[in-house]
């Protein structure tokens, strides 16, 4: 782990944790190298923190998917340069993207889960009853910017198409494909049937039924990791969450 900036280090005997106290504020840069190595921020104690038992995403991940790999931190760099010229939004897609890489080149680009959107007024009907500020309820609002979330809809309609034989109109009953974007012909996927009408003229190739797999486990993963994210908000700002009623038929 290369820092700069110095700082000093204290063994945590109790929690059997590291902490590291800074003189200075690390740099975007570093602060993603902790994070990378297992450090948290810990607005009390004013320090960067790990556990000493912890193991790093890239260990725990191994061979978990069998045809998506994950690009590292300098991979993930290297793309980011062939996409754009400007440091600038290099920085925004390493900060804002996770980057999966197929056998044969092909990149998965996701959102990273802590850059999801999260709404903390939830909306309704002012003629229905509004909902209950809760957790239960927080979370199902925020369904609709959980990824994946219409993921087995998606394959449930693909294999009912399959098998009634509809192969015509706008969907894409072939599965999840890949598309060449216009800017750096970087190859993306796709993963929204209806979007296909859109992206055929850049389309590469499907999905093979393994990479699905991987993919719709992967999904899984990054909604748990979604929804944990959206108990440990209403946890700290649950008297923040309001549901407002808004005019309908007026």
């Amino acid at each position: 782990m290369e820092i700069k900036t110095k700082y000093e280090e204290k063994r945590n005997e109790e929690k059997n944790g590291l902490e590291l106290y800074f003189e200075t504020i690390p740099s975007p840069e570093e602060r993603e190298e902790l994070k990378k190595n297992g450090f948290k921020w810990s607005s009390y104690k004013k320090c960067w923190y790990k556990s000493l038992n912890y193991t790093p995403k890239e260990e725990k991940q191994e061979n978990t998917y069998k045809t998506l790999k994950k690009l590292t931190k300098e991979e993930s760099e290297e793309l980011a340069k062939k996409l754009w010229d400007t440091p600038r939004m290099q920085q925004y897609l390493i900060e804002t993207y996770d980057f999966y890489k197929t056998s044969d080149g092909l990149i998965l680009e996701l959102e990273k889960t802590n850059k999801i959107t999260i709404d903390k007024t939830m909306w309704y009907d002012d003629e229905t009853e509004g909902p209950e500020v809760n957790e239960k309820n927080f979370i199902i609002y925020n369904q609709s910017n959980v990824p994946g979330r219409n993921l087995e809809a998606y394959f449930e309609e693909k294999e009912k198409l399959q098998n009634d034989g509809c192969a015509s109109g706008r969907y894409d009953y072939n599965g999840i494909y890949f598309v060449e974007n216009n800017y750096k012909h970087n190859f993306m996927v796709g993963c929204d049937w209806f979007s296909y009408e859109n992206n055929r003229r850049n389309f590469k190739r499907y999905l093979t039924v393994e990479e699905q797999e991987d993919y719709k486990k992967l999904m899984e993963e990054r909604k748990e990791q979604y929804i944990e994210r959206l108990k440990k908000y209403f946890k700290r700002y649950g008297k923040h969450i309001h549901a407002r009623g808004y005019w309908v038929n007026r």
